[in-house]
């Protein structure tokens, strides 16, 4: 039986199918926007379960949050003052960054050849944040830079520590809250401050933030060991209903794309099960590590290839599995070469051999605890 513990593995998982979500959901959620002229494979008459899929997937933002709660909190909780923790967080911040940057760079002249990208202060800037409003998918950027400089606040009001630590971390947290909410409503009455309103205003996505502190809540209280029972054909019984539980009541009760309004709850218990179930499986889990070490970059370049840059080129395939296959193939190359710049950067600059979207790295950024 699996261990009790909620390791590296089970991570690798949960990031492997989230990041296929990701790519299914931006593909064939909103159909026209590569085309709408492919060949679906499962439409039935007017019944179209490919955009139900693709709607259901949408769980895949809160499912990264919710494993970004548990692996920061895991990274954190030994530390012993606040100052230690945002050091440590801040170095995730600058390597994530530095990923994000190598792409984005990427992009621009491929972006100006097209025509997609002009020359000027606002795409520089909002390439260089992350906040460019015409690639819709880059919003995730900035809301994970915002969370991660609020990580170690959140992270303190539910360590092991004493009660006078965490009061003054909810104290500040609430603090951080309150000023960019009172940011997101103030400061846009002056045009020089809307950008940076703008960019705030994602850390004021509740349903979220939400999903990030499940992951730091269920860390901290070891919650996955009760998705194991006392056999293994009890632990998957229970688990195949949790997951079945946890499909169908996404897809019955959320129908807005967009809404993550159950995610912070559904999340856990998706990856939980889905987790538990495929650990012991040892070929099908190493299917999943293999794109969880590549889910980063292909989160940030899947959709330059599907919707700005190369949508011909994607929908080549015709057929809409074939399409979504071929996009991971596209994707998966993609981040090969984007690992290779990382690698020489790193190497170059900080004197590190090792890649931020490899397996010893993706072991530091999301892991639970070294138990396998």
């Amino acid at each position: 039986m699996a261990s009790g513990t909620f390791t590296k593995k089970h991570t690798e998982i949960a990031k492997g199918i989230a990041i296929l979500l990701m790519v299914y959901h931006h593909l064939f959620v909103i159909p026209e926007r590569i085309g709408g002229n492919y060949v679906s494979l499962l439409r039935f008459g007017s019944f179209d379960p490919e955009n139900k899929i693709a709607v259901f997937a949408k769980l895949c933002v809160a499912i990264f949050l919710f494993l970004s709660g548990i692996g920061l909190y895991c990274s954190l909780e030994k530390e012993t003052s606040l100052l230690a923790m945002y050091r440590k967080t801040l170095k995730k911040l600058l390597r994530f960054m530095i990923n994000y940057w190598i792409i984005a760079l990427l992009a621009l002249p491929i972006g100006l050849a097209t025509g997609f990208f002009q020359l000027d202060a606002r795409t520089i800037f909002g390439l260089l944040t992350g906040n460019y409003a015409e690639i819709n998918e880059w919003w995730f950027v900035c809301l994970y830079v915002l969370i991660l400089l609020v990580a170690p606040l959140i992270v303190s009001v539910f360590q092991k520590n004493r009660l006078s630590r965490k009061v003054l971390a909810a104290i500040l947290l609430a603090a951080v809250f309150a000023a960019v909410w009172l940011f997101d409503r103030y400061g846009r009455l002056n045009p020089a401050l809307t950008f940076i309103a703008d960019y705030l205003h994602y850390l004021l996505s509740v349903f979220g933030v939400l999903a990030f502190v499940a992951g730091v809540f269920c860390a901290r209280f070891d919650l996955y060991r009760f998705f194991l029972l006392y056999s293994r054909r009890a632990t998957v019984l229970f688990n195949l209903l949790i997951l079945a539980a946890s499909v169908a009541l996404r897809m019955i009760l959320i129908k807005d794309p967009n809404s993550m309004r159950l995610d912070f709850i559904i999340a856990p218990l998706f990856v939980f099960s889905s987790a538990a179930l495929l650990y012991p499986m040892k070929r099908l889990s190493a299917v999943f590590g293999f794109f969880s070490v590549h889910s980063t970059n292909i989160w940030l370049t899947h959709t330059l290839w599907a919707y700005y840059f190369a949508t011909a080129i994607v929908v080549l395939p015709r057929y809409s599995t074939l399409i979504y296959l071929w996009l991971l193939v596209l994707t998966l190359l993609t981040s090969i070469v984007i690992n290779a710049i990382y690698h020489v950067v790193m190497k170059a600059f900080f004197h590190l051999d090792t890649p931020i979207i490899s397996p010893k790295a993706d072991a530091r950024l999301f892991h639970r605890r070294n138990i396998t």
